[in-house]
């Protein structure tokens, strides 16, 4: 156990001022005076997965390619879900959140309060463009010392395993798009001559949106999807 904390307490301090850029327009939250920690552990990245809503496929978040921001969310004094701090992903190297709490010196709720439970969405992108911001469907944490499931200032918690529920569109535009913008990035140290898109119309170097075939200068093709 004192292993497994010290591991969280580096990857928090030296992830902190990295999980302040926001790539998510809509995720903006006031830096309070409090705050509990949230440990995404590599261990669980297995149970870390994207669900299609209609088929059930499923896909690890660790697996895909294009960029992706997980965020928790408190509920305001309204009753709308609020970001409270998010996280880059990063598929090589565990991550630390930081969950903010509420300012008890201005009028209106602008954090977490104590016991109040997590909530989560996962914000993914590619080039620039958002596909989309999803809600999670199923989540585990750890409830073993030192670990909560619910919020508590300078508090620890753990997520164990977690789902985000997406419609059939974006689920191909992740799996696959994603996929294949990976595979593409890894033939560009060679030259390519010409684009070409899904109907093998000649669509010169362009930036056309879609299904792409390259024809690298060696005769080798590379196909991917531009968003």
């Amino acid at each position: 156990m004192k292993s497994l904390l010290l591991k969280i307490i580096v990857v928090y301090f030296s992830l902190v001022s990295f999980s302040q850029v926001n790539d998510c327009d809509i995720w903006e939250f006031p830096n309070t005076a409090s705050n509990a920690t949230i440990a995404i552990l590599e261990d669980n990245f297995n149970s870390f997965l994207i669900i299609s809503e209609e088929t059930g496929e499923s896909v690890g978040i660790s697996s895909i390619a294009c960029e992706a921001q997980i965020g928790v969310f408190y509920t305001d004094d309204v009753g709308e879900l609020s970001c409270a701090g998010y996280v880059a992903w990063n598929s090589a190297a565990s991550m630390a959140l930081s969950a903010w709490g509420d300012d008890t010196t201005t009028p209106e709720k602008d954090g977490f309060f104590s016991g109040e439970s997590y909530f989560f969405k996962l914000c993914v992108y590619a080039n620039g463009n958002q596909i989309g911001v999803y809600d999670q469907s199923f989540l585990t944490m750890s409830t073993d010392t030192p670990f909560s499931n619910t919020y508590g200032t300078n508090g620890m918690a753990s997520i164990q395993s977690i789902s985000f529920e997406i419609n059939s569109d974006d689920f191909f535009d992740i799996t696959i798009g994603c996929a294949l913008v990976h595979l593409s990035e890894q033939k560009n140290l060679q030259d390519i001559v010409q684009e070409v898109d899904l109907y093998g119309r000649d669509i010169g170097l362009s930036n056309s949106a879609g299904f792409i075939f390259q024809i690298h200068s060696d005769q080798t093709v590379s196909k991917f999807y531009r968003f």
